[in-house]
């Protein structure tokens, strides 16, 4: 009898424990699907100088407004910033931009292309750009209406215009997103 409990036991911890795995990684898949930032830390002194510098910063971001339909040009330049002056940035210069991007196209769905934006592409699947922390040299394209995403193959350079909504990191590793995107031919 008690080796009957024990057993149940076992099996309810084993399914608890299951259940605990599953649910967190819905909520990191979630959270990196939406782009769901931690919260910031109150200011400090060192936030204050770091906010007192984005002005500088602005103007580097503002002085290369015309490389923003050159992802690569553009994306070297964001990630050169300091990763609290990149918020900031994001929210008031460049969240809801329109962009013309061209990458190389490495899946697609219905209404969606995954698409590489640098020349260093060498026909990865997406997974394997996110295992080489790649992601951040990435770009979704989200369409309104269905593609004929079947016409292209991997490493297929393809033209994207569309309005940028979410932003691309290397750390953690995350892709940009494009929505109300067209295909530029």
């Amino acid at each position: 009898m008690i080796k009957n409990v024990f057993k149940k036991f076992l099996k309810g911890f084993a399914i608890f424990i299951a259940g605990t795995i599953i649910i967190s990684t819905i909520i990191v898949i979630f959270c990196m699907i939406f782009g769901i930032d931690l919260p910031q830390p109150e200011k400090t002194e060192k936030n204050v100088s770091v906010t007192s510098n984005t002005n500088n910063d602005k103007k580097k971001i503002n002085s290369k407004i015309s490389d923003y339909n050159n992802f690569i040009n553009f994306n070297n330049s964001y990630f050169s910033l300091e990763p609290g002056v990149r918020t900031e940035i994001w929210d008031k210069e460049i969240n809801g931009k329109t962009v013309v991007w061209d990458g190389y196209f490495v899946e697609g769905f219905n209404k969606r292309l995954k698409l590489y934006g640098f020349n260093d592409y060498k026909n990865q699947a997406w997974t394997e750009l996110g295992d080489q922390n790649l992601y951040h040299k990435s770009f979704t394209a989200k369409f309104n209406n269905k593609i004929d995403y079947l016409k292209y193959q991997n490493g297929d350079r393809i033209k994207i215009k569309g309005i940028l909504d979410s932003r691309g990191s290397d750390n953690p590793n995350y892709h940009w997103e494009l929505h109300d995107a067209e295909i530029i031919e």
